[in-house]
Order: C-alpha cells, then structure tokens, then sequence
C-alpha cells in the first residue's frame, strides 16, 4: 500500500492517520449468527429422532437419565404398573403394552429366531394362552398343552416348528392370543421366513 495524502473537502489528509477497508477485510468478518461447532453439533443431536428400548423391566419406579456426549443430563421418573403401561412423556396410556410382531425368521441364524411377543410377561401371572394355526385352520402351535389352560409364553416362544417338532412351511400363519385375567384377546397373523 502506498502512503501519501488524500485530498478530502479541500483539506489534506494524512493516509497513514486512517484504517482502510477494503475487500480483504470485509471477507473476514466472522458472521455473528453462525454458532460454534460445538454448539451446532449440539443441536443436531437434539434433532436426532433416534429410540432407544429397554425390555425386561419388572414393575415399579424408575429413574431414566440421559447424558449426551457433553455431559448435559435429563432425568425422568416413570412407573411401570401392572395394571397399565403409561408414557409420562406423552398424553398416551395404554390398555396393554404388547408389541406382536407380524414377521419372524427361524433360521438358525440368532437374528429373530423366535417369535417374540415384547412384554408378554407382564400378563403371564394371570395366564396366557397362544394358539398358532395354519391357513386350513390346522394347529401348528399352542404354548398349552391343552386348549383350556392358560400358562405362559415367555419360557415357550415358539421357534417355528409344529406340535410334532418339524418346521413349518415358509407362509402366512394366523394367532389367537388371550389373556385371562385382563379378558383380552388378539387375533392377527405371522409370517414365518427362513
């Protein structure tokens, strides 16, 4: 940059008394709404819409604490009743908490081997009865082994095969499931895969 003198309104000015903005400088400005890197990581986590499942609880109050990887914690009481499952986080109760999954691949492989019905266990005191059937009406499964009892499931998930212990086809299956002490059935269907 050369130095030297500016005439300005008929006075001159010493260049080197003045800071000159040019197009340099401008660039550099950082933009004063752009957060630190940290902070936008931040943020993107929160949008994160990733769920997490824990199974297996028995009933009663739990404390759940989420830590994020910069050490910022939530923590949120939640009761797990037997009479009904309830999300704190929400508006929602339900009657149940039975999930019942529609697929299941018995193929040895340890991926979904059996057909597990999640929180069948909560109902399991007052007695459970499932009954599997083929699409002729046949009785492939029946975690009972008479059709007036009730028992449990969770220590008899079905694995795929039929009462005689060979492996059902590839195909569509249809249940019925009750629950004794709740007066509740459901019907729906299973595909088993291989």
């Amino acid at each position: 940059m050369q130095y030297g003198s500016i005439q300005f309104d008929n006075n001159l000015i010493n260049v080197e008394d003045f800071y000159f903005v040019n197009d340099e400088w401008l660039n550099n400005i950082p933009d004063p709404n752009v957060l630190p890197s940290y902070h936008q990581e931040y943020l993107e986590i929160l949008e994160d819409t990733t769920d997490y499942a824990i199974g297996g609880l028995s009933y009663g109050n739990y404390n759940i604490t989420m830590i994020d990887q910069y050490g910022c914690q939530f923590t949120e009481s939640i009761n797990i009743s037997n009479e009904t499952c309830q999300s704190q986080f929400g508006s929602q109760q339900w009657e149940n908490c039975l999930f019942i999954p529609s697929v299941f691949t018995p193929n040895s492989d340890g991926i979904n081997d059996l057909w597990d019905i999640y929180n069948i266990e909560l109902y399991e005191d007052t007695g459970v009865k499932i009954t599997v059937f083929n699409r002729w009406g046949q009785i492939v499964y029946q975690n009972t082994p008479t059709n007036n009892m009730f028992g449990t499931y969770s220590d008899k998930l079905w694995n795929g095969e039929n009462l005689k212990g060979n492996n059902v086809e590839i195909a569509t299956y249809y249940y019925v499931l009750e629950l004794d002490g709740f007066d509740k059935s459901y019907t729906g269907y299973v595909v088993v895969k291989r």
